[in-house]
């Protein structure tokens, strides 16, 4: 793997075999350092087009060969295939390299001996035909048409079965048909003596031998023969390059079977991947095409290559819009969408909306000769985004009926209980002489529960304001406001007793006014819990995470009743501890505005710790204070 600036980032085992370097040898170092001296320049050009193009090229040819330096300093020839991707925002290329020398040897001894063979065809005076049983077409050599005069402007170039049996003597048309028929079934070569009889009537005594003509998937398509005038010299001849012929032979089907091999392997890569593969010519035509891709076509993948893509699986109008897009990028005239989304129609008619990723493929002249995409079926997750945003639209609609009814509710009770608590008190003052002992005592029953009331009623419309007050967020430091918060609280509520650790300095990207009522909601939660603690403290810090805490070492709390810390009117204590049950349910509230989130964690009489996020703000770090969190 090697980085915009080429120097290789990644090596697996295999590479550094190929290279003869020391394993972890060539990290870091320029992939130029493998490339030989001779193409450097032509090596930094590729490199400055990579770095320069907007979008990143992919060259991806099975037969695409260069030359390549190992570090002992030989030379070897390698077949390469560049994929470019990019990770964590930084452009990278992804380089597979195989060492063809073997391959590169055997090619070589194979294009000699062809030129031998032809050498050999055109000094010995032979000639070969071909027979293709399927179009029942004749396709004679130049040697053999004109060895039988069938060389006039008007001969057609592959004449017919009846044509060429025409030229075998009449006595051994049907023996020779009956074992070249033979000879096709068992899939076995054949050889034979036979006269011919030129188109002037003059007879030629010949020697043909012949074989059984394959294609790539071992079908029999039809015989191939050779044709030789006989002499005794040539027929020494014959004999002697024939076998170099049988054995070229075999060695071509060497290569084509390790090819075969190569691309077999190949498809199974595409088939295991979890993603459609869909390569196009430049013509729209599909000419590749995965298992996965047949699953979300709802069709085989035979039927799908050479498909036109975009009238087949691209649907309506879109469709005409996407290949007039395409035409212009295969030309050179817009630049290739690397990432887009659009919907693709299945073999049944349903569409289906497709995530692509798209690289431009070139040939070894960098000649533009298709496109390569990778496709991931993102049907269901859009339909569950938008009915997920259509559920927190509704919860929001419901949470701000909520607020205003919570607000109006608070809002109205306080006027009666003001009264209440009013008459009450005047009752209790200037009338206590004309009540008895129990009437005085339902009657401070009576202002006492109307105090509790009036700060339910407080608490509930402090909770409806957090939701309904506009969000300012803004960089800030809770370490100041913390101190403020301190100070409000005073001695009078016990908060002189606790040994308060607060930062020097605690950054953080909040509302200053939520973010003073959560810490006002905290610190007293805190304060009121460590009243019966010996050597009190509470601790306001951040861990390396970038989770803030708040912590203390008084009664903590049992955990399997943590969750309703934070509802409304939830008590986990009884009423020995002040409080209306809605501090906590607060602090929820401001953290959820800040698209955060809050939970608490505690032991019974071991102190608890509340630790929330503000999504907006700035890395994890540590303070000196972090350090020894009690929960």
């Amino acid at each position: 793997m090697v980085d915009a600036a080429g120097t290789i980032v990644a090596i697996n085992p295999a590479a550094e075999r190929v290279f003869a370097a020391a394993p972890g040898a060539l990290i870091g170092h320029p992939a130029e350092l493998l490339v030989p001296p001779r193409h450097h320049a032509e090596h930094r050009i590729h490199m400055a087009r990579f770095r320069d193009t907007p979008q990143a090229r992919a060259m991806i040819d099975a037969t695409a060969r260069i030359l390549a330096q190992r570090l002992d300093g030989h030379t070897i020839p390698v077949q390469i295939a560049l994929a470019p991707f990019e990770l964590g925002g930084e452009r990278m290329v992804g380089v597979s390299v195989r060492d063809v020398t073997a391959v590169r040897e055997t090619e070589m001894r194979l294009l000699a001996r062809e030129r031998q063979l032809a050498r050999t065809v055109r000094l010995a005076h032979l000639s070969t035909w071909s027979w293709n049983v399927h179009t029942g077409r004749f396709r004679l050599s130049p040697e053999l048409r004109q060895l039988l005069q069938f060389d006039a402007p008007t001969d057609p170039a592959e004449p017919t079965l009846e044509n060429s049996l025409a030229f075998i003597h009449p006595d051994e048309r049907a023996p020779i048909m009956a074992r070249i028929t033979a000879a096709f079934g068992a899939r076995a070569g054949f050889a034979f003596d036979t006269r011919l009889v030129r188109r002037d009537g003059t007879i030629l005594h010949t020697h043909c031998d012949g074989e059984v003509d394959e294609d790539h998937l071992g079908r029999r398509t039809g015989v191939f023969g050779v044709v030789q005038e006989l002499t005794e010299r040539e027929v020494v001849v014959l004999t002697r390059k024939f076998r170099d012929l049988e054995s070229e032979m075999a060695e071509r089907r060497l290569i084509e079977r390790a090819l075969r091999a190569e691309r077999d392997r190949a498809q199974t890569y595409l088939d295991v991947a979890g993603v459609m593969f869909i390569g196009l010519d430049v013509e729209g035509r599909v000419q590749l095409a995965n298992t996965r891709a047949a699953e979300i076509l709802g069709c085989p993948v035979d039927d799908i290559v050479g498909s036109d893509w975009f009238g087949r699986f691209a649907p309506g109008p879109n469709g005409e819009t996407v290949r007039a897009a395409f035409r212009q990028i295969v030309r050179g005239e817009h630049p290739l969408f690397a990432h887009y989304e659009n919907a693709v129609r299945r073999a049944d008619g349903v569409e289906r909306l497709i995530s692509w990723q798209n690289a431009i493929v070139y040939d070894d002249t960098h000649r533009v000769v298709g496109t390569l995409s990778s496709g991931e079926d993102i049907t269901d997750r859009r339909t569950a985004e938008l009915s997920l945003r259509r559920s927190m639209l509704e919860v929001q609609a419901v949470n701000r009926e909520l607020e205003s009814f919570a607000y109006t509710v608070s809002h109205d009770l306080r006027t009666p209980l003001r009264s209440i608590q009013g008459f009450s008190e005047i009752l209790l003052t200037d009338h206590l002489g004309a009540l008895d002992a129990e009437a005085q005592r339902l009657l401070g029953r009576i202002a006492q529960n109307a105090e509790r009331l009036n700060e339910l009623t407080e608490h509930l419309l402090a909770l409806s304001r957090v939701g309904r007050a506009s969000l300012k967020a803004r960089p800030i430091d809770l370490a100041v406001i913390a101190r403020e918060v301190v100070e409000f609280i005073g001695e009078s509520r016990g908060a002189a007793r606790v040994e308060w650790r607060i930062p020097d300095t605690l950054p953080a990207h909040a509302d200053p006014d939520l973010m003073r009522v959560l810490l006002l909601n905290l610190f007293d939660n805190a304060r009121k819990f460590t009243r019966d603690t010996v050597d009190p403290y509470l601790e306001l810090g951040r861990d390396p995470t970038g989770v803030y805490f708040v912590s203390d070492n008084g009664s903590g709390f049992d955990m399997a009743f943590a969750e309703r810390l934070f509802v409304p009117f939830q008590r986990l204590h009884d009423h020995s501890y002040e409080g209306s049950g809605v501090g906590l349910a607060t602090v929820a509230r401001v953290v959820e505005r800040h698209g955060g989130r809050v939970h608490a964690e505690g032991r019974v009489g071991k102190g608890a710790c509340f630790r929330f996020t503000l999504p907006d703000s700035p890395g994890p770090h540590t303070t000196d204070s972090q350090a020894g969190l009690i929960v």
